[in-house]
């Protein structure tokens, strides 16, 4: 549709008329470029502008990182959808699909779970073996969470978790 969705925070540039302030507790970037397309302008990204910055190193960080970024992007959400869901829908389609299941994929893959654990209980599984085989395949993960492909799962689930927990 020739506009992207938003900016990346590390490396973005805006018209200065087109700026405004930012309310607290709220991701600028994001806040800024919404703002901007529901303007009525277009959020561009240039191909050759590049930017480098240091990375978590330590997973606890990146959860932590996941848990503030979610919580201010759904306050972002929050403060702009009355002008957001103005938009063509196009535009809202592509502003709410990936944000909407970064947001809601953990509690509908626990709606899921807990589905399939009713599912096995109501075809006659004994309730222990669920459990000890849900508890083996949590173990499992957790142990071999160094271990690729394994850490790229439980590092997926762990992003889920921050970024559910941070809209909640």
């Amino acid at each position: 549709l020739g506009a992207a969705m938003g900016a990346d925070g590390s490396l973005f540039a805006i018209r200065r008329r087109l700026h405004r302030p930012v309310p607290i507790n709220l991701i600028d970037d994001m806040y800024l470029s919404l703002s901007i397309l529901c303007d009525g302008y277009r959020v561009v990204r240039a191909d050759d502008a590049k930017a480098f910055e240091e990375s978590v190193t330590l997973p606890r960080e990146e959860f932590n990182r996941k848990v503030r970024i979610a919580c201010q992007a759904f306050n972002v959400h929050r403060a702009l959808w009355p002008r957001l869901r103005r938009l063509p829908p196009a535009f809202v389609y592509m502003y709410v699909s990936p944000k909407l299941l970064r947001w809601t994929s953990i509690y509908n893959l626990a709606v899921s779970v807990a589905l399939g654990i009713f599912a096995a209980a109501a075809a006659g599984i004994p309730a222990s073996a669920i459990f000890v085989v849900a508890g083996s395949v949590a173990a499992a993960l957790w142990l071999a969470r160094h271990w690729s492909p394994f850490a790229e799962i439980v590092e997926i689930l762990m992003a889920l978790a921050g970024a559910g927990i941070g809209v909640l």
